[in-house]
């Protein structure tokens, strides 16, 4: 029965049925294809940031490295009688991300 109605449409009508099924279709793709772009877009952020912190965290360990390595040479050298490194915790680099607000938007962003 519902060939039969469709049958029974005018040209223009089906025309129109057609246009306006193609155009909704249209606006469906649309909006999900927009959907996915603004969720890659917003994942991909994530991930600049984190790398953004690898690195970041990359730095400061190879900081404390040679650090570790001056206060090696001062232990283990007989030759070195200074020690010329930060001592206090707060004031070297990792002691100032971690007691500031740059932590805290790590935390945040894990």
């Amino acid at each position: 029965m519902k060939t039969e109605s469709y049958h029974a449409l005018t040209i223009g009508k089906k025309i129109t049925l057609g246009f306006t099924f193609i155009l909704g279709l249209s606006f469906i793709i649309g909006a999900l294809s927009y959907l996915g772009v603004n969720g890659i877009v917003g994942r991909s952020r994530e991930v600049i940031d984190g790398n953004r912190l690898d690195g970041f965290l990359a730095k400061i360990e190879v900081d404390h490295l040679i650090w570790v390595n001056k206060v090696n040479g001062l232990l283990a050298d007989e030759t070195v009688t200074a020690l010329d490194v930060e001592t206090d915790h707060r004031l070297c680099r990792l002691g100032k991300w971690l007691y500031g607000d740059d932590r805290r938007e790590a935390e945040l962003l894990v």
